[in-house]
């Protein structure tokens, strides 16, 4: 099978997953590769999203195959041309469902006459039935039908819904999917009691709000947290929970009114500055000092307060302050013994400090004390990706990307990194593609699946991914050395020099000036200049040797002794100005084939 071929069964598939936005993606590529085809517009004009594109494919089509039937009767549908007669199924053929039900019933399906008989006294009865009820409906009978007059103190304002004496914890799930590692538990983590429960005995309300809280079901929390203030207004902690719930569901503005009032009802309640931290802290632009001035005064009303602390080791991970972040643990661990999230920050604040072992051991604790703890599996997928154990990361990463409710493109992204790491092409280019589907403007998710069609030598589709990654952001030195590396395996030296030369003031560390300076000499070698390559390879030798990829560091060694055998004098580092000019090509240099 082709390339082509591949790529269309890939598109088939996912139009039948659903998969529309994949689908359309491979679809382009596709009729870059062959705009003839008229396959390739028909099942585009399933994927495209409006009715504009749709008549425009199935034009497409008519174009290159003038009698397509599908083409022909979808326009039609469309109003994009006249009905068809030729087209329409003849009434005759036509067949209904009722018909096909009756045509395959059994023989014993037949109604007997003694049947029949029952049927038409049991239809008379029920007219019978329905005159009645139209004659007391219009006073005939002299019945009356109208709801007597409540009395408005005779009502109950909450209902009693039976509720399970032991409610079954909500494990997330997912079918087809990897097995859970909780699912062989006979019982989960019971998480830390939730602060501020307060006995309301004589609220039955309440009692159902609290199971409903602990099994998330937030829908319901909200409707019977605001039944207690309705005979309780001035039950504060009630209207923490109620905030909480509504943070929970993601109402942010909600639930910062809803605290908002809390505190304004009972200023001196700590509960409700940590709830409006919370949400400061989650917020797309955090305003780290004003949450830090909540949880402080959080802290200072209630110092038994344990989640108080592990908000703040949370907010100087935020500030990249993990001293001050293990200080505020070791306290939470003091309040709150045996909590998974103590070492599950601990475990952050480690790696920020480049103590990826120690925080392994932190991450693994967490887990064992709640393996249920979805957030874990990500910091340990990503501390195993960093360790280089990549089959420990594809476990981890699997899990969380299966199971966590929110897709997280950059979860998916280092997904596809350790599937490609693992020898799956497949799934490694599907984990990329879930990741643009999240966020199509993703400039890491581009330059990641370009790298592996880079690899597995697909040119033309590395090429579009980095040229979309540099679209979407031109000082992206990984999207311009991608391309730039994409000619040079192409054999488009001249280009490839020219990118090199230009994306210089885009380097941010020795890694991409290492790269920079090997890219840039072999070009200069295959362009007949070996004298610039070899002080390129030389500037390369000369960076710290933990910047240098060791399969880089030992090209350039390896090009050094082909073709100047005497140790060179060091020539300054990457500060010294480059060679500007574009070499003279004394033979003709092969430039690339313009995109379509």
């Amino acid at each position: 099978m082709s390339a082509e071929e591949s790529m269309f069964q890939e598109a088939l598939s996912a139009i039948q997953q659903g998969q529309t936005a994949r689908a359309r993606d491979l679809l382009t590529r596709l009729l870059r590769i062959n705009q003839s085809n008229p396959v390739y517009w028909l099942y585009m004009s399933t994927v495209v999203t409006t009715k504009k594109e749709r008549v425009f494919c199935l034009k497409k089509v008519l174009d290159l195959d003038p009698q397509n039937p599908d083409a022909r009767r979808n326009l039609a549908i469309l109003g994009a041309r006249p009905p068809d007669p030729d087209l329409e199924i003849p009434f005759a053929a036509q067949r209904r469902r009722w018909e096909a039900r009756l045509s395959d019933a059994p023989p014993e399906a037949k109604i007997s006459r003694g049947a029949r008989l029952q049927i038409i006294l049991l239809s008379l009865a029920g007219l019978l039935v329905v005159a009645l009820i139209i004659m007391a409906a219009t006073g005939v009978l002299g019945i009356d039908f109208k709801p007597a007059s409540r009395n408005p103190n005779q009502f109950r304002i909450f209902p009693t819904p039976v509720v399970t004496e032991t409610p079954t914890p909500i494990i997330p799930t997912a079918t087809p999917g990897p097995t859970a590692p909780w699912h062989a538990l006979e019982a989960t983590y019971t998480a830390t009691p939730v602060y501020a429960v307060t006995p309301h005995n004589l609220v039955e309300a309440y009692t159902i709000a609290m199971r409903s809280f602990s099994r998330a079901d937030w829908d319901s929390s909200v409707t019977y947290f605001k039944q207690v203030l309705t005979l309780q207004p001035d039950a504060v902690d009630v209207l923490y929970l109620l905030g909480e719930t509504y943070r929970m569901q993601g109402k942010d503005e909600t639930a910062l009114s809803t605290f908002n009032q809390a505190i304004k009802d009972k200023p001196e309640f700590a509960p409700p500055y940590l709830g409006r931290a919370r949400l400061n802290l989650s917020s797309d632009e955090p305003d780290l000092e004003t949450a830090l001035e909540d949880l402080q005064t959080a802290a200072d009303l209630d110092p038994q307060f344990g989640e108080v602390q592990l908000e703040l080791a949370n907010l100087h991970l935020l500030q990249n302050q993990p001293a001050s972040a293990l200080d505020a643990l070791k306290e939470a661990d003091r309040l709150l013994p045996g909590s998974p999230l103590v070492h599950f920050y601990r475990a952050r604040a480690l790696m920020q400090q480049e103590n990826l072992n120690e925080a392994l051991k932190s991450i693994n604790s967490a887990l064992s004390l709640d393996v249920t703890l979805l957030p874990a599996y990500l910091v340990r997928g990503e501390l195993y990706t960093r360790l280089g154990k990549l089959d420990n990361a594809l476990d981890d990463l699997y899990v969380y990307t299966t199971y966590a409710a929110n897709g997280d493109p950059q979860t998916m992204i280092m997904l596809g990194e350790a599937w490609y790491a693992a020898g799956n092409v497949t799934a490694a280019l599907r984990a990329l593609d879930r990741a643009i589907d999240l966020d199509p403007d993703l400039v890491k998710a581009y330059v990641s699946r370009g790298a592996i069609y880079l690899a597995e030598k697909k040119y033309a589709e590395a090429d579009m991914d980095y040229d979309k990654a540099v679209r979407l952001d031109r000082t992206s030195f990984e999207a311009n050395a991608g391309m730039a590396q994409v000619w040079m395996a192409q054999e488009y030296y001249g280009d490839a020099y020219k990118r090199w030369e230009e994306i210089q003031k885009y380097a941010e560390n020795d890694a991409d000036w290492a790269i920079l300076y090997y890219g840039r000499g072999v070009c200069l070698e295959k362009l007949n200049f070996p004298g610039l390559a070899i002080r390129d390879w030389l500037m390369l030798l000369d960076l710290p040797a933990n910047a240098v990829p060791v399969n880089l560091r030992q090209a350039a060694q390896a090009a050094l002794q082909a073709i100047y055998t005497p140790t060179p004098s060091r020539t300054p580092a990457k500060n010294t100005p480059t060679p500007t000019r574009t070499p003279a090509r004394t033979t003709p240099t092969p430039t690339r084939t313009p995109r379509p």
